[in-house]
């Protein structure tokens, strides 16, 4: 077994996704009744026509033929908009049985892409969570669950779920800090609401992928609390020259608008927009909501962004000329492990490596992998 230490990448298993049976939202009627906020309709899927087909002969052979190949499924998304505390404007319904406008934005643009689901109703989150591919978030206050729901919640992500908070999903559960911990950030005020500059911090990413270098976006910006560097990854933050940066409550430090962290096999995003009506018709504003859906499902996983000022101490790319300054420790010789696949590899016979860069105090961030041993000996246990 040869390890790798990895510049770059995280690795995730693949996730399975289940078939799912139709499930209607807010008051879940009868199926002589209209849904009340279902905000798409499902068709039939290939197997169900073929059991009906049963009853006439010629659909009988339909059902037979292999050839037709079955198109697989869009993702299964729930988004919830329950307001337990403050009710913002977008997802207000002025009658319970027609979406709000956030609502019918996300599912008409998401047609063909995902399978959106709109409810207010929170109890959903204490069934089956397996039902769901990803879970969206446009929520405020103590959601009305009971205690166990709220830890299904959070080991449904954990083992693999995908979770998307907009807006004031940061203004959910300021009751349970494990909530709080894996959303990224507690939401505390608004200072700015107006037209602001937001500098693109991964570009990377899906959901910025379209942004540019800077996005001018026109919304109610929040300014956080309990926000960690580490594990979030910035993926927006406010420009503080578009705004009086003296109405922070800390002008100094960097204000994030959007991040993304893993959660255990889990993702995790966060948007702190989604605040004004006309976002919600906003091309751009959509595509960051539906791309970050879309990563946080499927992926593909991403390297931590290097932060501005770090010093990138091991680059895969030329391991010999990062800043490491890196030499074998038994005997002083260059640096000889190999790159491979966006890794540097050990070479059978050289000894571990020893960085003659010198730092006082300083964050380490290191990533690796070593290919699975079923019999888990060595350092594969490492």
């Amino acid at each position: 077994m040869i390890p790798r230490l990895v510049a770059v990448g995280v690795w995730r298993s693949a996730r399975l996704r289940r078939a799912r049976a139709l499930r209607y939202a807010d008051g879940m009627p009868t199926p002589s009744q209209p849904p009340a906020a279902r905000a798409d309709v499902r068709r039939p899927s290939l197997g169900s026509a073929c059991a009906w087909g049963l009853l006439v002969a010629l659909a009988s052979l339909a059902c037979a033929a292999p050839s037709v190949a079955q198109e697989t499924p869009p993702p299964r998304v729930l988004f919830l908009t329950h307001s337990a505390g403050f009710r913002h404007g977008v997802v207000a319904r002025e009658d319970p049985a027609r979406p709000s406008l956030a609502e019918r934005a996300l599912a008409a643009a998401a047609a063909g892409r995902l399978d959106v689901t709109v409810s207010q109703d929170a109890s959903l989150l204490a069934a089956d969570l397996g039902d769901w591919d990803a879970l969206v978030f446009f929520t405020t206050g103590e959601l009305p669950i009971p205690d166990e729901a709220r830890d299904a919640l959070l080991t449904w992500v954990r083992e693999g779920g995908a979770l998307v908070g907009v807006h004031s999903a940061s203004d959910t559960f300021h009751g349970f800090a494990p909530y709080r911990e894996m959303i990224g950030g507690t939401f505390d005020g608004h200072p700015w609401t107006q037209e602001v500059r937001l500098d693109v911090r991964h570009g990377a990413h899906p959901a910025a992928r379209h942004l540019g270098e800077v996005w001018t976006v026109d919304d109610e910006i929040y300014q956080f609390r309990d926000v960690r560097p580490e594990p979030l990854r910035a993926v927006l933050t406010l420009d503080p020259e578009s705004v009086d940066i003296s109405l922070a409550r800390e002008p100094s430090r960097v204000q994030p608008v959007a991040w993304w962290r893993d959660y255990g096999r889990g993702r995790v995003f966060y948007t702190a927009l989604g605040h004004r009506d006309a976002l919600w018709s906003d091309p751009a504003f959509l595509e960051h909501l539906l791309a970050a859906v879309d990563w946080a499902v499927e992926g593909p996983d991403l390297p931590a962004p290097v932060p501005a000022g770090a010093v990138v101490l091991l680059d895969a790319d030329d391991p010999a000329a990062s800043a490491g300054g890196w030499r074998h420790r038994r005997d002083g010789a260059d640096f000889a492990w190999r790159p491979v696949d966006g890794a540097v590899e050990v070479v059978p016979g050289t000894s571990d490596l020893l960085s003659r860069a010198e730092f006082g105090d300083a964050l380490l961030h290191v990533e690796f992998r070593t290919p699975h041993e079923p019999d888990d000996a060595g350092q594969a246990r490492g």
